[in-house]
């Protein structure tokens, strides 16, 4: 799909939120994501998740219980294929003897970024010692029924737990020196202007903002009908 999204744009990011890297082999998914990256011109974002679904990997003849350990393992031996010019990788979980991998992603020195998405202990971790960026996923499906001053009580509390996984990540980020680099923190806490400038504050960088969950069913005219005043209503005050 992205693919033919790349085919018809030239300056928006291609990304995803998430794929679910330890249900594929590394390799599989090296390629793929490099093909994207030569046919879009650069503009690929990986984002990764470890899933949570064990028939998922039950199906697919995966291991659903060392999926984290294996995603990290994969991160480390993707960015080797994508940047070495003769791989040759022996780990706990995957065993890949000398090879040549090409093509190579068009930014070869930073390579494909890869954000990690999550809120596990584990997940944080991910980010901030392997990712590029962290997604924050925020199911607002799960939100239960408040009055309006409830709500900004149950905003406040959400804003907070935003802020401490951020302080978690950057410590993670220290930790492993790699506190001076670029860093991605994606998050959709709201689609109004006020959200958008106070999760500027509290650290993101990438605010992912959409109608609500029953307007994913729209039309095309629906959709396009929200970005118009979303442009208005937000973009414009930000710009």
């Amino acid at each position: 799909m992205l693919g033919a999204v790349a085919s018809r744009t030239s300056k928006i990011r291609l990304a995803t939120g998430v794929y679910i890297l330890p249900l594929r082999h590394p390799i599989k998914v090296a390629r793929s994501v490099v093909t994207l990256d030569r046919i879009s011109g650069g503009r690929v974002v990986l984002g990764i998740g470890v899933g949570w679904m064990s028939d998922e990997f039950e199906i697919v003849g995966e291991d659903f219980h060392n999926r984290g350990k294996r995603t990290d393992e994969m991160i480390e031996l993707m960015r080797k294929l994508w940047s070495e010019e003769t791989i040759e990788h022996h780990g706990d979980y995957y065993d890949i003897p000398p090879i040549h991998f090409e093509p190579k992603p068009i930014r070869r020195a930073d390579g494909i970024p890869i954000v990690v998405g999550g809120t596990s202990v584990g997940a944080l971790r991910r980010a901030g010692r392997l990712g590029n960026g962290w997604i924050h996923h925020r199911d607002v499906r799960a939100e239960p029924a408040t009055t309006e001053a409830d709500g900004v009580a149950f905003q406040n509390e959400d804003y907070a737990q935003l802020e401490a996984h951020i302080a978690v990540i950057n410590n993670h980020r220290a930790d492993a020196g790699r506190g001076g680099a670029d860093f991605e923190i994606v998050a959709g806490m709201g689609a109004d202007y006020d959200n958008v400038r106070r999760s500027e504050q509290v650290g993101v960088t990438t605010c992912e903002v959409g109608p609500a969950p029953e307007g994913l069913r729209g039309t095309k005219d629906d959709f396009c009908d929200w970005i118009k005043q979303f442009a208005d209503a937000v973009i414009g005050k930000v710009s």
